[in-house]
């Protein structure tokens, strides 16, 4: 759906295109639904810095979708280790523990 807006004294506004006496509007993309919280562009610096020259895109979607299932564990292994201690903030001992 675009917008048509009346030309105003020849000024254009910045996003604004000109268009047959009207200024055209266009409606902003749409936000893209991620389906994993670490964004894939990290994952692949992560795997070619581990020397992986060529990847599928499947690839890195799941090696994303790993990592944020192993990130998931330690998190609550680590905040089970802090309710035990009688604490709100994780520390680092609590998630290296988790990990362990």
């Amino acid at each position: 759906m675009v917008r048509m807006l009346p030309v105003i004294s020849g000024a254009l506004a910045i996003g604004l295109r000109r268009g047959k006496g009207y200024l055209t509007c266009n409606p902003p993309n749409p936000p893209v639904e991620r389906k994993t919280l670490v964004p894939l562009s990290a994952v692949e610096r992560i795997m070619r810095s581990s020397g992986i020259i060529r990847m599928s895109p499947g690839a890195a979607e799941e090696m994303a979708s790993s990592l944020e299932s192993i990130g998931d564990s330690v998190a609550r292994k680590a905040n089970g280790l802090a309710e035990f201690a009688h604490r709100k903030t994780v520390k680092k001992e609590d998630v290296e523990l988790a990990l362990e």
